[in-house]
C-alpha cells in the first residue's frame, strides 16, 4: 500500500499549486512533513484506512483552512476542520488560515 511522506512525495514538482488534497483508500500513513510547504493548500480530505499520521504533515500550509476525515477512520477525526485521534485527547493540527476563536475540546490533553 502507498504512504505518503516527504521523502517520496510525487506532488514535490506540483506543490507550489496544489489546493486540494485526497488521502485515499488504501493508504495507511502520512508521513512527517508529507504536506510541507504546500502554500497554496486549502483543503485536505483523509480517507478511512489512514491509521498513521507523523508529526507536522501540513507544516507551513499558509492557506490551508479545513481538514476532513472519513467518519469510518478508526484512529483520526475533524471537529470544525481541526485534526484529532479518535478520542480527542490529541490535537494533531489545525490548519493555519482557520480564523476566528476556536475552542479545543474538553477532553484534549495534548
Amino acid at each position: 500500500m502507498a504512504d505518503y511522506n516527504s521523502t517520496k512525495a510525487p506532488w514535490e514538482d506540483y506543490k507550489v499549486t496544489i489546493q486540494s488534497v485526497t488521502i485515499e483508500e488504501g493508504v495507511k500513513s502520512i508521513g512527517r512533513c508529507s504536506f510541507s510547504g504546500c502554500k497554496e493548500l486549502k483543503r485536505v480530505n483523509v480517507s478511512s484506512s489512514v491509521i498513521e499520521i507523523s508529526s507536522n504533515p501540513f507544516t507551513d500550509c499558509s492557506k490551508l483552512t479545513r481538514i476532513e476525515v472519513s467518519e469510518n477512520n478508526p484512529e483520526y477525526t475533524a471537529e470544525d476542520g481541526v485534526l484529532f485521534n479518535k478520542e480527542k485527547t490529541l490535537l494533531i493540527s489545525c490548519p493555519q488560515k482557520m480564523s476566528g476563536l476556536y475552542r479545543v475540546p474538553n477532553g484534549a490533553k495534548k
